[in-house]
């Protein structure tokens, strides 16, 4: 899949929130798929901890509430990034591979 570049001449939008985030032109379809990766496990575990943590009541998590909303806030920023990324990655496949 190498060579399947998102954009050859432009960036494109895969992510906003107060700004907007591009993809460099030429990032291939693979190096997309992998940052997403990177980040689905980045937030997995974020969910993950938020779990444990808030279900033990002797923990920091579950005394912190506000520190714990900021980081599931943070997880679900990541989601929204591979969700762009995914999309993007597709839209520079061929046909038969998407």
């Amino acid at each position: 899949m190498k060579n399947q570049s998102v954009n050859n001449t432009a960036s494109r939008e895969f992510f906003s929130f107060n700004g907007g985030y591009l993809i460099h032109p030429g990032t291939d379809a693979d190096d997309l798929l992998n940052d997403a990766g990177c980040w689905i496990t980045a937030a997995s575990e974020i969910v993950s901890e938020m779990a444990a943590g808030l279900t033990d009541k002797k923990s920091d998590t579950y005394v912190n509430q506000e520190s714990a909303g900021k980081m599931l806030w943070g997880a679900w920023h990541l989601l929204q990034m591979v969700e762009g990324a995914i999309l993007q990655a597709h839209k520079a496949m061929p046909e038969e591979a998407a």
